[in-house]
């Protein structure tokens, strides 16, 4: 019989949390017996951002283009990407129309779960939105 016979799915996960919780709590005391109250900090600075989201959101920023970072930092000033012919701008923005990207740009955003087409049924992406996961990461992620 294995160690976690008998226990249903919710037992066990419970038990792994505590496990991984007391592992901490003993890697953090170690770290404060030696002195290294920072490094303690920082591993308590660094489970909280992994908690959150904040160290996800990061890691996203990193992983998109520069093109993708633009776009998305553009589209935070408007209400939408709006297609015009073969590029999106961004409308409800102040000041001249700007060309945000193109259409596999905005698609690589939507794979990311950055933006999402808006535009009506027989042509959703003539037009895009920032997802809520998108606001985090301009909000979280960037450096």
């Amino acid at each position: 019989m294995g160690v976690y016979s008998g226990m249903t799915e919710d037992d066990i996960l419970l038990r792994l949390e505590r496990e991984d919780r007391a592992r901490t709590a003993s890697i953090r005391q170690m770290l404060i017996a030696n002195g290294r109250q920072d490094l303690a900090d920082d591993l308590d600075r660094r489970l909280k951002d992994i908690a959150t989201g904040v160290d996800g959101a990061r890691n996203c920023w990193h992983s998109i283009s520069p093109a993708q970072r633009r776009a998305i930092e553009l589209l935070a000033g408007g209400t939408a990407l709006a297609r015009v012919g073969n590029s999106y701008i961004v409308v409800g923005r102040k000041g001249a129309d700007v060309v945000a990207c193109r259409l596999r740009t905005a698609r690589a955003l939507c794979a990311h779960e950055l933006i999402a087409p808006d535009g009506p049924v027989f042509d959703p992406e003539a037009r895009f939105v920032l997802t809520e996961r998108g606001r985090f990461v301009l909000d979280r992620g960037r450096p």
